[in-house]
């Protein structure tokens, strides 16, 4: 992919921004709000399709909840095409945690590259600038260091 295909993380975000506020139902719940729906909302497919027939053989039961059959049939349908777009965000979202994953390590293997070389460096007088950075590389090391036991 050439650089005048991707997209940059600032212009991605304004981009997601924007998405928020087309998608119908849009939200962020918190904790306590997340368990009070929990139960209805994770009703079994089975049992969904079994009360949605039972309120499409029932006139008194659809006038009851205020919605048909019909209407609960198209909400369902609606709600497996936005599961979808769910689980196309959840392959989105793994993408870029792996391309961060990436980017740190690019970043770790040429900074390692770099503490190598300055330790190397270090044993020569002209190069002596370089000790007060990599004695704190030193302190900040926690690759290769043993916890003590207590």
């Amino acid at each position: 992919m050439d650089s005048d295909d991707t997209i940059d993380a600032e212009a991605l975000i304004a981009e997601l921004q924007r998405y928020q506020s087309l998608i119908p139902h849009y939200t962020q719940l918190t904790e306590q709000e997340r368990r009070a729906i929990w139960k209805a909302a994770t009703l079994s497919a089975e049992w969904l399709n079994a009360a949605i027939n039972a309120i499409g053989a029932s006139p008194t039961v659809e006038m009851a909840i205020g919605v048909t059959y019909d209407g609960m049939r198209v909400q369902l349908a609606d709600l497996h095409r936005w599961q979808s777009v769910e689980s196309e965000l959840r392959a989105l979202l793994q993408g870029v945690a792996f391309a961060n994953l990436v980017r740190r390590y690019r970043i770790g293997i040429k900074t390692l590259q770099a503490y190598g070389i300055c330790r190397q460096l270090i044993r020569q007088p002209e190069h002596q600038y370089l000790l007060p950075h990599v004695d704190q590389m030193k302190q900040l090391n926690k690759l290769g260091k043993r916890k003590r036991k207590a």
